[in-house]
């Protein structure tokens, strides 16, 4: 494909059944490869072979997570890494 836009979902959020943990985190491999992301869930990828634009979509912040894990990375944190 010449143009277009190609989308990538990073690992989701997966719940221990009957329970509010989680399963213990692993990014996949080829998000992880063009994103460099490592330690966010529920992120997205998208890239505009047009514009040559690489674009990372975070997750928005939920108050009741924020409140039991803390403050998330800002988009300046995840672009630095």
């Amino acid at each position: 494909m010449s143009t277009g836009l190609f989308y990538l979902r990073g690992q989701e959020t997966i719940y221990i059944e009957d329970s509010d943990e989680t399963i213990k985190f692993r990014q996949r491999r080829y998000f992880y490869y063009l994103t460099g992301v490592s330690d966010i869930p529920d992120c997205e990828v998208t890239y505009s072979t047009d514009d040559d634009i690489l674009s990372l979509w975070l997750p928005k912040p939920d108050a009741r997570e924020i409140l039991y894990s803390g403050v998330p990375k800002s988009l300046v944190e995840c672009k630095d890494e």
